[in-house]
């Protein structure tokens, strides 16, 4: 069976449906998922994605999903009405276009459809499954079909773009043009006072559909000003940090739509809009030869060492794949540069330092305090890690052997918790309850057993002085991350 928006369960139906299923603040327009056993018994052991977009989905299953598909319109309380309630609103049944996503928290790896009718939803469908696959993934992904709102703007609200700031972007129409990194987006820097700078283009892309045929169509168009009133981005800003998710929207006649709900690593420690830090990473050399120049955004395979791009956003798909590839590159960039200009751009800004010597200057900086400061980082299949461990053998972090009482694997333990050494076992926790509890406890020996740990995490870590646990395969990943939040505190303090 199909899972409905407010009947979500996360196993069945995965993350981003669940985070757009628990939003309390915002409109979230109607979705329902195809869970992971739907998905299973569709396509068996077999995934090749060829075989998957030749392949017949089972007469059963879709039937299922186009009965869902012309029920979305519907309120869940009418949904499940009786007939005649049902034929008030049927005449807005067979218009029913919806989007079709992959419900995973990797963002820019997989294909998604939009303004999909019930003529061609099974096509549709396949294609973003077997995309799935064609990433490399081999477990049963799980897929949100949700109304489409026609918007008049779409964009993005990243609560924790840098330390100090939010950052709000948008463009009219379709949110295709952001995604492609084919138009220059209405871009903010929000803290809490307000909107501190804004960087609004005089023209942008701007892709609709046409609504004789629903196919997508592009063309540029001169903006008069810009799409939103400071007050309204800085309320928007506001109510999302309530939620503590970074969220896209569809804008239409003064009401937000959310369609998505994700997290993402703090990148950027940039104070202007001249461009928009999307991955970390030192950017040195001549531009056009080590350093890539472009108008539009291009993937991490098809640039050199990194990228400065004039237009693009920081959710389009070629950024997300260079935070994944972790190869440096800056968007909507409007600074001036000349051909084989020797270039140094610190790696979470987008100023361009000159002359060379302060790149050399900071590099040795850095270099010096790597030193200062060093997290141990410990690999939980190693023999010196015991924390989930039989009433035999008891529980041991290197050489110390723990009680029961010291490994925290709930909120309430954390609470209840007095003592000298822990085990904060967090591979179960998350929220801002998780970077709180590391605030409210206090010992010699600090252990946080995690696995994928956001950046977030990882810098609490390294403020709290305590040491990490972490599957072995993730060692290398942990570590270069906590080396990277190692320098930054110890830059701040500098400063």
């Amino acid at each position: 069976m199909v899972q409905w928006q407010g009947e979500i369960d996360r196993a069945k139906s995965g993350l981003k449906a669940a985070r757009l299923d628990s939003l309390n603040t915002f409109e979230v327009p109607n979705f329902f998922t195809i869970t992971r056993g739907e998905i299973k018994e569709f396509i068996g052991r077999d995934k090749d994605p060829q075989k998957i977009l030749n392949a017949t989905i089972p007469s059963d299953l879709m039937q299922e999903i186009k009965d869902a598909q012309e029920k979305i319109g519907m309120s869940s309380e009418v949904r499940n009405a009786s007939g005649k309630a049902k034929n008030l609103v049927g005449g807005q049944r067979d218009s029913q276009r919806v989007s079709i996503r992959i419900s995973d928290e990797e963002k820019g790896l997989y294909d998604y459809e939009l303004n999909v009718g019930s003529s061609n939803i099974e096509k549709a469908l396949k294609k973003v499954i077997a995309s799935y696959y064609s990433a490399g993934k081999q477990e049963y992904p799980a897929i949100i079909i949700q109304k489409m709102v026609e918007p008049g703007e779409t964009g993005t609200a990243v609560i924790n773009f840098t330390r100090n700031y939010s950052l709000f972007e948008a463009t009219e129409g379709l949110g295709n043009s952001l995604e492609e990194g084919i138009t220059d987006p209405d871009l903010y820097l929000v803290n809490e006072e307000g909107v501190k700078e804004k960087k609004i283009p005089d023209k942008q892309v701007k892709m609709s559909r046409n609504p004789m045929n629903g196919q997508k169509r592009k063309r540029k168009v001169t903006k008069n000003g810009a799409s939103f009133k400071d007050r309204e981005v800085k309320k928007f800003i506001q109510k999302t940090k309530r939620e503590g998710l970074n969220l896209k929207f569809v804008h239409k006649r003064g009401t937000f739509y959310i369609v998505d709900a994700f997290k993402t690593d703090q990148i950027s420690d940039q104070e202007t809009l001249k461009g928009l830090r999307v991955s970390r990473g030192e950017i040195e050399g001549r531009a056009g030869i080590e350093i890539s120049l472009s108008d539009q955004t291009a993937g991490p395979e098809d640039f050199n060492n990194s990228l400065i791009a004039r237009r693009g956003s920081f959710v389009s798909s070629d950024a997300q794949k260079a935070r994944k590839e972790g190869k440096p590159a800056v968007f909507s960039f409007s600074g001036e540069i000349e051909q084989e200009q020797q270039i140094y751009i610190p790696e979470t800004d987008v100023e361009i330092s000159e002359p060379q010597a302060t790149a050399e200057g900071l590099k040795a900086e850095r270099k010096g305090s790597e030193a200062v400061t060093a997290t141990e980082v410990l690999a939980l299949e190693s023999g010196e890690v015991n924390i989930s461990s039989s009433p035999f053998s008891g529980y041991q972090v290197k050489g110390l052997e723990l009680d029961s009482g010291e490994i925290l694997q709930s909120y309430r333990e954390v609470l209840e918790f007095s003592g000298n050494r822990f085990v904060l076992d967090a591979r179960n926790l998350e929220g801002e309850a998780l970077l709180n509890s590391l605030d409210y406890l206090d010992a010699e020996k600090k252990f946080v057993a995690v696995s994928g740990p956001e950046r977030d995490l990882l810098r609490k870590i390294v403020e709290e002085k305590a040491s990490v646990i972490v599957p072995e395969s993730e060692v290398h990943h942990v570590e270069k991350i906590l080396a990277e939040e190692e320098k930054r505190l110890i830059l701040n303090e500098l400063r």
